[in-house]
């Protein structure tokens, strides 16, 4: 997701997502790493269920199959800006 709205994001957008990108990143390492520490296994079915939901939702009825929504964007960067309390209280 990040990937593909960071390549098609200009100026002030771009750097925000790029820096959103590495926090991404940074996150899922420390919950992998976590995972691993308390044995807990990555379960692959629901990282793929997770990867074809997000295909799918590239499905939708707004008419903009091929090209993005202009709200897409927006939606991008709202959605990482509002508080997760799991990953507040972990970073703590």
């Amino acid at each position: 997701m990040f990937r593909r709205a960071t390549s098609s994001a200009q100026g002030a957008s771009k750097a925000e997502l790029t820096g959103l990108t590495q926090q991404v990143t940074q996150d899922r390492q420390a919950l992998l790493t976590l995972m691993h520490h308390l044995t807990v296994p990555v379960q692959h079915y629901k990282v793929a269920a997770g990867w074809a939901l997000e295909k799918a939702g590239w499905l939708k009825t707004n008419g903009r199959l091929l090209h993005r929504s202009p709200l897409s964007e927006l939606v991008e960067l709202e959605a990482p800006s509002r508080p997760d309390p799991v990953r507040d209280d972990y970073k703590r």
